[in-house]
């Protein structure tokens, strides 16, 4: 867990434990902590902007793209249901009867 007087451990700690709650993944999955990880940085650039800090808006949305291609890369490992129909001795074209 991170120390309780580094604000910005203790932040990055508690994303991670959102991302795998929200996931449902152990919170030292790869994923988890480089979705956090993207998460904390966005966050802190927020902070810098409330602050008065100028923001190179380049960077921010190679930000915002590579938490969108991370919450990709997890949705597609949360996975769903694949049915698979073997057709034996089949030749030919055919239009499948289960999705055309």
């Amino acid at each position: 867990m991170a120390e309780d007087n580094n604000p910005a451990a203790e932040r990055l700690y508690k994303q991670r434990e959102a991302v795998a709650k929200e996931f449902n993944l152990d919170i030292g999955d790869w994923r988890v902590r480089q979705l956090a990880l993207l998460q904390a940085r966005h966050a802190a650039a927020e902070d810098e902007m409330i602050n008065g800090v100028s923001i190179d808006i380049g960077q921010l949305l190679a930000l915002n793209q590579a938490i969108a291609d991370m919450r990709g890369v997890l949705k597609v490992a949360e996975g769903g249901t694949i049915n698979v129909h073997i057709c034996e001795a089949a030749r030919g074209i055919f239009n499948c009867q289960f999705c055309g």
